[in-house]
């Protein structure tokens, strides 16, 4: 099958918008409704059929149906920030706020980065091209997180993907990390 399907969140539109642009496609942008945990979940998705694409994402290592199966493409060094930007912000979180502690049976604040996959040895990749950062398992899934909590580290991943001029992120994505790296600047 020739055809490439990308489907996001609702509110994550302004990517669909940005594929549709850059592959200049005058393919339609289409609306779904899924029932997940009965509860219907808004999506947007586009449909390109185009094999030299599926071939040139094939050859890169991006596979379809991923999930537990992800490795890493062969990114050429100066587009590792853009290539762990975009992962971030389809399975990374920034946090900001009060986390509660069973161990002390309090609140704390805490800042973090985490990045979230069913597949460990690629996390493991992740944190070697990152020099930083531990790996744990969920205790709620079978997933395991890469979780960057050291201001310094921090501080560090925040302006090596958001370096000046970089083209495109997700808004909200950008928005708490800006957050974020403001409140490491007071600490």
């Amino acid at each position: 099958d020739n055809t490439l399907k990308v489907e996001l969140a609702i509110k994550d539109i302004e990517i669909i918008f940005f594929i549709q642009k850059e592959l200049k496609t005058n393919s339609p942008i289409k609306f779904a409704t899924h029932i997940y945990n009965d509860k219907p979940i808004k999506s947007v998705y586009l449909r390109i059929c185009s094999e030299s694409l599926i071939d040139s994402l094939l050859s890169l290592g991006i596979l379809p149906n991923k999930s537990g199966r992800e490795s890493l493409p062969n990114v050429p060094k100066q587009f590792l920030p853009d290539y762990f930007r975009g992962l971030f912000d389809g399975d990374g979180c920034y946090y900001l706020g009060k986390t509660w502690s069973n161990k002390s049976g309090k609140y704390f604040f805490d800042r973090k980065i985490n990045l979230c996959m069913m597949n460990k040895e690629y996390l493991n990749n992740i944190q070697v091209l990152l020099g930083y950062g531990t790996i744990n398992k969920c205790s709620h899934s079978l997933a395991y997180t890469l979780n960057i909590r050291s201001i310094a580290n921090i501080m560090k991943f925040i302006e090596y993907v958001y370096y000046d001029g970089f083209e495109f992120s997700l808004k909200r994505k950008y928005d708490l990390a800006q957050q974020l790296m403001e409140n490491c600047r007071v600490s």
